[in-house]
């Protein structure tokens, strides 16, 4: 994902009222994330709108103290 893409999780088709700028090395950090949903990145490229979505879900082995990582593909 590019430096500077907007991030957000969609929730049956609506869009969440969180959304998150990726940083460097396409991470993003997004707060009141639920259990599963769909990730949904876009950008603009040459003048036009790109995206990408995938699908997720957080398990206890995502798990850390105050924070859950989760390394996904985005299609």
């Amino acid at each position: 994902m590019p430096f500077g893409a907007q991030a957000e999780v969609v929730e049956q088709n609506r869009h969440s009222a969180n959304r998150s700028m990726v940083a460097d090395g396409g991470q993003a950090y997004l707060s009141g994330v639920p259990e599963r949903g769909t990730l949904r990145v876009s950008w603009y490229q040459d003048g036009e709108q790109q995206q990408c979505q995938t699908p997720f879900r957080l398990g206890k082995a995502h798990m850390a103290p105050g924070i859950a990582t989760l390394s996904v593909e985005c299609h």
